[in-house]
């Protein structure tokens, strides 16, 4: 295989030999590459560089000794609590909305795993695996707002997504999907969501499951809305897209 990289020169030579514009793609097509609607979108798998989205979006490591480690085309961190990336998008307690996706692998299930959010003891909501195993959605009050119908796989990558909509005086919409599908939603559940002030995390930033195994991330992104089933549909589409180009299979 050859790669050529196309540069903006003009070439008047028409004796030269041509390419065919059909035999030329480009290594990152850029068109499937980036949310750019989204807060932040991070893909995984160089180095800590990645941590700095082209929005500018950061993700931190909680502390110096989280531990990261880096495997060509997504990272793995531990889900022992404390062992998240924490991102500079805040949620406020207030009034909020917002939408998180992953595209994740868990080698190891029958514990709960927290994947995203920022669930703790007392406050927080996260979107995690349970013991069943299932997706599940959790918002520190109330116990399980939402679980999926998916049973997962060992060492299968899902794109989960989980969204919210509350104000000061009610909570609103919550919303989790695996793999692209409409939101299964719980509307108005009075009590069921502790909001921190904190960023929105990656992996387990609060909550001591008593577990410390892998999971890995090949991508996440935080969107600054509540996504529709459609607009999700799109996000979906074109992680497809990414993921093939980045030889990951969903």
């Amino acid at each position: 295989m050859s790669f050529f990289t196309v540069l903006p020169i003009a070439v008047t030579d028409l004796s030269l030999p041509q390419l065919n514009s059909s035999d030329v793609s480009h290594v990152f097509p850029i068109s499937s590459f980036i949310e750019e609607d989204a807060y932040g979108h991070w893909l995984f798998g160089v180095g800590e560089s990645d941590f700095t989205a082209s929005s500018g979006a950061v993700l931190t490591k909680q502390s110096a000794g989280t531990a990261i480690s880096f495997n060509g085309n997504y990272l793995t961190t531990r889900t022992a609590v404390g062992n998240a990336l924490i991102s500079d998008r805040l949620q406020t307690l207030a009034a909020d909305e917002f939408t998180v996706c992953m595209l994740v692998r868990v080698p190891t299930l029958g514990s709960i795993t927290i994947l995203a959010g920022d669930l703790g003891s007392t406050k927080g909501l996260s979107v995690y695996l349970s013991n069943a195993p299932l997706f599940a959605l959790n918002g520190r009050q109330a116990g399980a707002i939402l679980t999926s119908t998916v049973t997962p796989l060992v060492d299968q990558w899902y794109f989960v997504s989980y969204k919210i909509t509350h104000s000061a005086t009610i909570d609103g919409e919550k919303g989790v999907s695996i793999d692209g599908e409409t939101f299964i939603i719980n509307d108005v559940v009075a009590g069921d969501y502790n909001a921190r002030a904190q960023g929105i995390s990656m992996a387990n930033s609060d909550y001591d499951t008593g577990t410390d195994f892998n999971v890995d991330f090949a991508e996440y992104m935080i969107f600054n809305s509540a996504l529709s089933d459609s607009e999700l549909s799109g996000v979906y589409e074109r992680a497809l897209i990414r993921a093939a180009e980045r030889g990951i299979a969903i």
